[in-house]
């Protein structure tokens, strides 16, 4: 393959190619990516001076192989990422544990740890506004 077919190859072949890789694996970018690996394989082997007799078939079987590895990853990384993720172990920042410890430190009334709002107990709406509250978490009125 010379610079003259590859170039007659991607002004005629190339986007019929990629709209055929990417209605088998739904995904247009990717199916540029897979052909353009696929012309850049064709080329270094012609480089090394392998012979490609039929260019566009060629291409399109390497870009449908590359099509369908890829597949397989995605599929791979996407079932094991809840297991790789359940393992590893969460570290609170700084921050989050400095913003515990304060907490911890202040008097529960401070702290807004009622636990008597409806809201709070799974009952009604949650609240617009939370206006002041009596000892048992009643609402004062005015």
């Amino acid at each position: 393959m010379d610079e003259v077919e590859l170039r007659e190859f991607l002004r005629e072949r190339y986007p019929r190619l990629v709209g055929a890789v990417a209605l088998v694996i739904g995904d247009a970018a990717a199916a540029e990516d897979a052909v353009q690996e696929a012309i850049v394989r064709a080329w270094e082997r012609t480089e090394r001076g392998e012979q490609i007799v039929a260019l566009d078939r060629w291409v399109a079987a390497v870009a449908m192989n590359l099509s369908r590895s890829r597949l397989r990853r995605l599929r791979v990384e996407r079932l094991a990422h809840p297991k790789l993720v359940a393992t590893l172990p969460v570290q609170p920042s700084g921050d989050r544990i400095d913003v515990a410890r304060a907490l911890a430190d202040l008097p529960r009334r401070q702290r807004g740890d009622r636990g008597t709002d409806a809201h709070e107990r799974g009952h009604g709406e949650e609240p617009a506004l939370q206006g002041p509250r009596a000892p048992g978490g009643r609402a004062l009125t005015r």
